[in-house]
């Protein structure tokens, strides 16, 4: 029942944005943007990653300087969680063409894009360097997890993925990390309870 109410208001949300957007077609550029970041917000929410990916697409057309980051950031996530990591190398290597100055741990993105495209040491530099500005940066200590564990680091990348886990402890995908490192260690059982909170 709470599935088909979730699915009744994103149904009867994306309907109500694409009136809107139907209407909008004579705003300026920027508020056309608003309304696809909007929309794509919604969709990755909903777990609706290629749909979120060409509204996100859309919301960079005529984007504000701002609006440009949060849309590229949106289309970067969309990219890597569709598993597209080609077009998500293309679009981190723009992001990495932004002005992140305001928040530099949005420049982790850029380094899951250079990751999953396999540049595991450029990914390792920008990690490196966001911690070096934000040493309380979960997602910048996951990355360099991976990375410790990608090179059989297992113990090195424990200790990194519990710090990014005591940093942050609802983000599920520390959690699945956490998880492979365990295993790494051959310690099923605890990355058997890892997973479970993944799943949770």
């Amino acid at each position: 029942m709470r599935k088909v109410i979730r699915v009744l208001c994103t149904v009867i949300a994306v309907a109500t944005a694409l009136g809107v957007i139907a209407s909008a077609a004579v705003a300026p550029s920027s508020t056309r943007s608003e309304i696809q970041l909007e929309l794509g917000d919604l969709l990755f929410s909903d777990e609706r990653y290629g749909e979120a990916i060409s509204v996100y697409l859309r919301a960079k057309e005529g984007a504000e300087a701002d609006q440009l980051i949060r849309a590229s950031a949106g289309l970067l996530r969309s990219l890597l969680l569709a598993a597209e990591f080609n077009r998500a190398y293309q679009e981190a290597l723009f992001f990495e063409s932004l002005d992140h100055r305001a928040n530099p741990e949005l420049r982790t993105l850029s380094a899951d894009g250079f990751w999953g495209y396999g540049l595991f040491d450029e990914a390792d530099r920008i990690y490196d360097e966001v911690l070096a500005q934000v040493p309380s940066s979960p997602r910048a200590r996951h990355g360099l997890a991976r990375g410790l564990a990608a090179r059989n680091l297992h113990a090195e990348a424990l200790t990194e993925i519990q710090a990014a886990i005591a940093l942050s402890p609802t983000d599920p995908i520390l959690h699945y990390t956490h998880g492979m490192i365990l295993r790494g260690l051959r310690r099923y059982d605890a990355a058997a309870e890892a997973l479970d909170q993944y799943i949770a």
